[in-house]
């Protein structure tokens, strides 16, 4: 570590964030305080670092210590947020200080892991704002997987970085071309490109599909306000074996709701025009379309059940999103309802109230850069 980096300076990312989770669960206002105050001094330090990207020599382990700090920073909105867009800011933080390294150095297993912890947060950055990342790039989806195989998993997270870049690019083509011919060819071959998508999406079906289990009993617990409708509904769902593997399906059934969006969607190019980069106007007047999207938000809304039972903080942070788009883009009121109801639980019982309290003002306000459906 660089000699002129202080130790106090050094512990400020490391402590802010568990204090924070400790002041959340303790509810000691003087906790939340001193949290605040070491958040503010690692705030100070990664925005330095921040500034000297461009220098050519650096010290490998400090530079870590750095894309480790604005991880943390990130855990730190993720638990309460500060100000608005404070999480995107830090998870983009890190996303450049991982572009000033280059992939190269995350195919070494010291690096490898934190590259992929990066992923998952830079996934719900890039659908939530519509904006595209450098992971997204052929270099960052390859590179750094160059010595391990990459699981269904790892290949979920690559189609959900994919998306905004494509649509991102389809939006900038478009944008060029008055000609409608070939307007409608570009569009024709991006449809082309996501029927490949959902292709290999369903290759990883049968597998995907072993890790739910068949659950006659649904606990209660803690969704007091689900009516009984909504409890009938959910009775002889699904419950899983591990966290990791709600968080899968979880995952799974998202990329499957958003392409099957896209795909279904009526006048494509007019939903491209609007400001926002990851805009669908959806038609739900395909019955199997309709079916496909409530078969996958109960998979969503059963992984997140499972996991609040299972207490395990760190997965709520990835199940944020998904939760989300059930409640934004499923046509059955029941599932919508129940979504939000979640989110509304973890927000209030939950170490995390930062991103939920996000999902929740975007679902209520009725607008939202993950996805604006509109009506035909």
């Amino acid at each position: 570590m660089a000699q002129n980096t202080s130790l106090h300076t050094i512990r400020a990312p490391l402590l802010a964030p568990s204090l924070l989770l400790l002041a959340l669960q303790s509810r000691q206002y003087t906790v939340l305080k001193e949290a605040l105050k070491w958040y503010h001094l690692g705030l100070k330090y990664v925005r330095k670092r921040l500034k000297h990207l461009d220098i050519k020599e650096s010290d490998d382990r400090e530079d870590k210590f750095l894309i480790c700090a604005a991880l943390l920073m990130s855990f730190y909105e993720s638990l309460n947020d500060t100000i608005v867009g404070g999480y995107e800011q830090h998870v983009l933080g890190a996303v450049a200080l991982l572009q000033a390294k280059g992939p190269e150095i995350f195919a070494r297993p010291e690096y490898h892991g934190l590259f992929r912890a990066i992923r998952g947060h830079a996934i719900h950055v890039s659908l939530t704002t519509g904006n595209p990342t450098c992971l997204a790039e052929e270099a960052w989806l390859s590179i750094p997987f160059f010595h391990s195989l990459k699981s269904n998993s790892e290949k979920i997270n690559d189609i959900l970085l994919l998306m905004p870049s494509y649509l991102f690019e389809l939006r900038a083509k478009l944008s060029c071309i008055t000609d409608l011919t070939e307007s409608e060819r570009i569009k024709n071959e991006f449809m082309q490109k996501l029927s490949h998508i959902l292709e290999a999406l369903d290759g990883m079906q049968i597998p995907i599909a072993q890790l739910e289990n068949p659950s006659p009993y649904f606990s209660n617990k803690y969704y007091t306000d689900l009516d009984d409708q909504s409890l009938d509904y959910y009775r002889g769902s699904y419950s899983f074996s591990t966290a990791i593997e709600a968080k899968e399906i979880a995952m799974h059934a998202s990329a499957r709701i958003i392409i099957l969006c896209i795909l279904s969607s009526v006048t494509l190019s007019s939903s491209l025009s609007s400001a926002s980069c990851f805009v669908i106007q959806s038609y739900y007047g395909d019955e199997d379309i309709t079916r496909e999207i409530e078969q996958a938000s109960t998979s969503i809304l059963s992984a997140a059940m499972f996991l609040s039972q299972v207490e395990i903080g760190c997965a709520y942070v990835r199940m944020v999103l998904p939760l989300q788009l059930v409640a934004q883009v499923s046509r059955n009121h029941t599932q919508r309802t129940a979504a939000r109801t979640i989110l509304q639980s973890w927000w209030k019982e939950k170490p995390i109230k930062g991103l939920t309290g996000l999902a929740l003002r975007s679902i209520d306000s009725g607008s939202s850069n993950l996805l604006e459906i509109l009506s035909v």
